[in-house]
């Protein structure tokens, strides 16, 4: 196995987590400036395209702080990462842990402690981190009958079980449709802006 590569990578995911739950945090603690309201395009016609900037970056700030559902994300991306995996453990059995509260859950890297897991049982490392599970995803509607909803959900219990601490986070972010929202909200945050904006307009 090539410990220094699949170091590097592991590293590389980590690096990502925590730059993203550095944006989130941001986005919930971010100051909320109540007095700057969006502009109407005549507003906009009598400023400085840099004033303009100045007062819609301020317009812009704290619409998603202290946003719950992003909350709970978060709170089910940790609880993703430390549930062991069937079979294989837990990550911080490999040497990747959280640091302190201050660190607001960002994952860090114990060097020596992974790469020895890598050179002593690479396979362990890997799919304690990426395996995949056979059980195909499972989507619960309110049409289902308890039964069903009951089966599907224990289906779901079981492949989440199944699946490696990376791979789970990516599986749920990218399967529930309410959290998929919140980051094309975050991402295209002027977008969300523009619709804001058009209230004051009318």
């Amino acid at each position: 196995t090539d410990v220094d590569g699949a170091y590097k990578k592991i590293k590389e995911f980590v690096d990502e987590y925590n730059k993203l739950l550095d944006g989130f945090n941001s986005k919930l603690s971010e100051k909320t400036y109540r007095d700057f309201y969006p502009l109407t395009d005549e507003q906009k016609e009598a400023m400085s395209e840099a004033d303009v900037k100045l007062w819609e970056e301020k317009a812009k700030s704290g619409l998603l702080k202290n946003d719950q559902t992003i909350t709970n994300m978060m709170q089910k991306m940790r609880q993703d990462l430390y549930k062991e995996v069937e079979g294989f453990g837990g990550m911080y059995d490999i040497g990747i842990t959280t640091g302190s509260w201050r660190d607001n859950g960002k994952l860090t890297i114990d060097e020596i402690k992974l790469k020895e897991a890598l050179r002593n049982d690479s396979e362990k490392v890997l799919n304690t981190l990426f395996k995949t599970s056979d059980i195909p995803e499972q989507t619960i509607n309110s049409s289902d009958s308890e039964t069903v909803k009951a089966e599907k959900l224990a289906l779901m219990n079981q492949r989440s079980s199944q699946m490696g601490a990376f791979s789970r986070v990516y599986d749920n972010l990218t399967s529930d449709e309410a959290d998929v929202h919140y980051f094309i909200q975050m991402i295209m945050i002027d977008k969300v802006w523009m619709c804001t904006s058009n209230e004051y307009k009318q």
